[in-house]
């Protein structure tokens, strides 16, 4: 590690850097491996968010890790990511697009299933989105891309960790996983249009629409799957 190199992608480094503080702040006050610990600390849960209106769940979750393992593993697998799509965007599309990826996720996991849920995987199965838009820009059309190598092998890892958490590994939040993964693909597409292209800020605005009214429809239990877990409705 140097300073040119965190001066290169300011955001990757502060964003390890805040999930591994507030990893030791949290532990200091509690176990990350107990339910009630991780929701004073900003887990997501259905009711905290539907009947309390503890909205702001969506944005903490991203940044709490459950484990000394799972922290580790996020942080490690997610900053080659984060580091390449803030080098290749800036740091402020960058940021733009892990937050509404890892938003996105949390929101999708609210609506999906019942579960306290945290972690930056979401937001990082965002980043491989981001990514595989990134090279699309690059390769120019859809048909070099199927046929990219790289491409294939991201999507086969991509689709190969999303089958085993469905299937083979229990307490994997597989719905914030696909959540993230969407919206990495939307904002990484909308963000890596050139500036001079008409169609840049139109496309913007739809995808931040759908953004916008997934989070808000994850705010109620009445765009829920299996919405009566908690006799809300």
């Amino acid at each position: 590690m140097d300073l040119g190199s965190i001066l290169e992608t300011p955001a990757a480094w502060a964003i390890a850097a805040i999930n591994v503080l507030w990893f030791l702040f949290v532990t200091a006050h509690g176990d990350t491996n107990n339910v009630e610990t991780l929701i004073r600390f900003g887990a997501t849960e259905r009711v905290r968010i539907w009947k309390h209106g503890e909205s702001w769940r969506l944005v903490t979750a991203c940044f709490l890790h459950i484990g000394w393992l799972h922290l580790l593993w996020n942080t490690y697998m997610m900053f080659g990511w984060c580091r390449h799509v803030e080098g290749v965007l800036g740091t402020v599309k960058f940021l733009m697009a892990y937050l509404v990826s890892g938003i996105g996720a949390s929101a999708v996991s609210v609506m999906s299933h019942r579960v306290v849920s945290a972690g930056a995987s979401g937001a990082g199965f965002g980043m491989i989105g981001v990514d595989l838009m990134i090279r699309y820009r690059v390769l120019g059309n859809w048909d070099l891309f199927f046929g990219d190598d790289y491409v294939r092998y991201i999507l086969k890892m991509t689709a190969f960790w999303l089958l085993i958490g469905f299937f083979m590994i229990r307490g994997m939040d597989n719905f914030a996983h696909l959540g993230g993964l969407v919206f990495g693909l939307l904002s990484g597409y909308a963000l890596s249009i050139p500036e001079d292209d008409k169609f840049r800020i139109p496309v913007i605005l739809v995808v931040l629409a759908i953004w916008i009214g997934t989070v808000l429809m994850s705010l109620t239990p009445k765009f829920a799957r299996k919405p009566d877990d908690h006799g809300l409705v």
